[in-house]
C-alpha cells in the first residue's frame, strides 16, 4: 500500500506529464525510488530534466538543494491541495535552478537573521522549505520549458 506522499509524488509526476503532453512535448516518466530525475523533455536532440515536488495537504515543499550541477534541470512544484479537491485542477509551478537557488539563498538569509534576533536554531528541513508565497511567480510557467530546450 503506497503512503500519502508516494501517492501525491505519483499524481503530481501523471499530472505533469499529461500536461507536458497535452501542451505538445515529447516527455518521458522514470518510475522508482531513488531517483534524481522525473520527467524527461525531448526536443531537437536535446533533453530537460524535470523534477516533480507535489503535495495534497497545506504543508510545505521540500526539494533537495539545488546543487550547482544542477544544469539542464527545472523543477515543477505540483500543488495538489484544494478544499474542493479534485473538482478543482492542480496547480503548477516550474521554476529554474537559479531561481529556485535565490529562493534557498533568501530562505537561509531570512533564518540567519532570525537566529541572530532570537538565538534560536534552525533545522536543516527549514533551509529546504519552499512556500507558495515564494512561487506565486512561477504559476503555470510552461514557456520555460521550450526557453531551456533552445
Amino acid at each position: 500500500m503506497l503512503s500519502n506522499k508516494d501517492r501525491s509524488s505519483l499524481a503530481g509526476e501523471f499530472y505533469t506529464l499529461a500536461e507536458l503532453y497535452k501542451r505538445g512535448h515529447n516527455a518521458f516518466i522514470t518510475l522508482g525510488k531513488a531517483k534524481q530525475i522525473d520527467i524527461v523533455v525531448k526536443k531537437n536532440n536535446k533533453s530537460l530534466a524535470i523534477e516533480v515536488k507535489a503535495k495534497m495537504s497545506n504543508a510545505q515543499f521540500l526539494p533537495k538543494p539545488v546543487s550547482d550541477n544542477d544544469t539542464n534541470k527545472i523543477w515543477c512544484f505540483v500543488d495538489l491541495y484544494a478544499k474542493d479537491f479534485p473538482n478543482n485542477s492542480p496547480k503548477f509551478y516550474l521554476i529554474s535552478a537559479k531561481d529556485l537557488r535565490a529562493i534557498n539563498k533568501k530562505r537561509l538569509n531570512d533564518l540567519e537573521e532570525r537566529k541572530q534576533e532570537t538565538g534560536r536554531e534552525y533545522n536543516s528541513f527549514s533551509l529546504q522549505d519552499v512556500r507558495l508565497s515564494d512561487l506565486t511567480k512561477f504559476l503555470n510557467n510552461w514557456d520555460l520549458i521550450d526557453k531551456e530546450l533552445t
